[in-house]
Formats: C-alpha cells, sequence, structure tokens
C-alpha cells in the first residue's frame, strides 16, 4: 500500500538510523548538537514514519527545510513536527538546542483519558514567542528532564517519564494557544494535507482514496501530489499507517482476536491483515501483542 519518494529518506529511529525497527515504546532526547555535529550541521529532507519529534532552539540561526520549501529563523524557536512530514535543517554552527522524538503510539498513551489534547500534533507549528511564565529556559529544563530520566532503570522510571512529557506537551499546548505568533505550515496544499490527515484519522484508515477525494472535492491526482510534496508518501500510504496504528491500540488495550481484529480492520481474511502488519512493523500480530509494554 505504500509508495515512496525515492528521493526522500524515511527513517524508522533516529536521522542516519536507516536499519532500525521502530519500537512501539520509542522515546529519545539528545542535545540538537550532538547529532548535528556529525552531519556538518546538515540534515537533509526526511521523515520519521511513526514518531512525533519536537525541536526546540535555544541559540543561532537556522533554515528549515519542508514539503513546500524553506524558511530562515533563529532562536529561540520550537517546532513539533507530526509522522511522515518532510523536514530537515541547515544549523549554524552556533546553535544550541533540544530533540525529543517519540512514537506516535507513546505519545497517544500519554492521553488516554484526555484525548484532545493531542489534537495539535497533526500538523507542523511553530512557536517564535514564549509567554510568561514559559521562558525557553522553562522548555529546556523540561527537555533536559525527558533527556535524564531516559538513562534511569528503576521502578519509579515509567512513571516519571509519563509526567515529564505530559508537562511539557501540556506547556507547549499552552503556548500554541496564547501566541499570535504561532502557524502550522502555510499555503492551500498544507490545509488540504491537515484536513485529509484528519479524516484518515477519524475514519481510523478505513476510508479509500476515492472516498477522500470526494469528501474534499479533489481529484485523487491531486491529493497524491500534496501527499508526496509534503509526506512523501502517497495517500495509501498515509492510510496505511493510520491503520497500523489502529492495529496496535487494539492489540494493546483489547481482548479482541487478531482475526476480530482484522476484520474490524476491513481485512478480508485474518491472513491478509497478519500479512499487512508484519510488512510494515516487522512483527506478526501475535508477536506484538506478547510484548505488552508502552
Amino acid at each position: 500500500m505504500r509508495k515512496k519518494d525515492p528521493s526522500i529518506n524515511n527513517y524508522p529511529g533516529l536521522y542516519g538510523e536507516a536499519h532500525v525497527s521502530l519500537q512501539e515504546h520509542y522515546l529519545f532526547a539528545e542535545r540538537i548538537e550532538t547529532r548535528s555535529i556529525g552531519f556538518d550541521w546538515s540534515i537533509q529532507a526526511h521523515t520519521h514514519p511513526g514518531i512525533l519529534q519536537v525541536f526546540l532552539v535555544e541559540t543561532g540561526e537556522f533554515e528549515l527545510l519542508h514539503g513546500s520549501g524553506s524558511e530562515h529563523h533563529a532562536a529561540p524557536f520550537l517546532t513539533v513536527i507530526p509522522s511522515s512530514i518532510v523536514h530537515g535543517f541547515r544549523f549554524g554552527s552556533h546553535v544550541r538546542g533540544w530533540i525529543i522524538s517519540i512514537s506516535e503510539l507513546r505519545f497517544a498513551a500519554l492521553w488516554r483519558d484526555a484525548g484532545s489534547v493531542s489534537a495539535f500534533a497533526d500538523q507542523m507549528l511553530m512557536i517564535t514567542r514564549f509567554e510568561h511564565p514559559y521562558a525557553t529556559d522553562v522548555i529546556s529544563g523540561l527537555m533536559a528532564a525527558v533527556e535524564r530520566e531516559q538513562h534511569i532503570q528503576d521502578n519509579e522510571q515509567p512513571l516519571m517519564l509519563q509526567a515529564c512529557l505530559q508537562q511539557l506537551f501540556l506547556v507547549i499546548r499552552r503556548l500554541i494557544e496564547t501566541s499570535d505568533e504561532h502557524h502550522a505550515e502555510t499555503g492551500s496544499a498544507a490545509g488540504h494535507l491537515r484536513k485529509l490527515k484528519q479524516i484518515i484519522q477519524r475514519k481510523a484508515g478505513l476510508v479509500t482514496v476515492e472516498e477522500l477525494a470526494e469528501q474534499m472535492n479533489l481529484s485523487a491526482a491531486h491529493l497524491n501530489r500534496i501527499s508526496r510534496q509534503l509526506t512523501g508518501l502517497s495517500v495509501s500510504g498515509l492510510i496505511a499507517d493510520q491503520v497500523v496504528i489502529e492495529a496496535k491500540k487494539l492489540l494493546l488495550y483489547t481482548n479482541l482476536t487478531v482475526a476480530e481484529i482484522g476484520y474490524k480492520l476491513n481485512f478480508d481474511y485474518p491472513n491478509y491483515f497478519a500479512r499487512f502488519f508484519r510488512l510494515h512493523t516487522g512483527s506478526s500480530p501475535k508477536a506484538f501483542r506478547s510484548r505488552k509494554t508502552l
């Protein structure tokens, strides 16, 4: 189902890590300069299917690359980049800041009792003004806490990490809501993509390209052009990604059998579902369910 633009690299982990498997509980925090210096401060356009990222630039200037072009920015700057959105950076050597990468499934698990909190994560968001009491150093401190906790191994670590992540994303949500300067990707194409992803998410991936085109009053060919331009994936690829997310939720949080989940997700036969799941995750549904971790 997925068709990728061969000119855009897709990394299931950190930038440059092409041969790893994305784990449902994936989380990694690091300084921007830690990885960027090894790539001569130039991060080529790429995507991270299944991963949401937060970048905080504390000092320095840089160029942000995205599906519709590039923009010059200077610190302080924060951006939230959801799964499969094409992005890249050309950092100045004086750039300092933080990056947090988290799997969409782990992010969704943060808000089981407050699903609306995660609504902002379906579009690229940029913040250039940090309103009191959430100055840049506050955000930096929260991201540093995540980085610190990821290396601690004790019984309290999962709960502490969850608390740190929830606080970080709630603060970002407040900044988004109060800042006049925040903006999502601009242009009609980005608007179409946001609507497209919202419909796919609302339909739990149980929708065809033709149905989406009809709902959006656009041709299927035009929708595919927009999707490839901004994400590197066809519309079918976006649908497949959402079906995988729904399958993982059902495997982790329900007692439905694998066959029942397959039928619920509109697969005609259980083996079709199992083959699809393995293709997109590298694991069988039963093996994935047996891990039972986030």
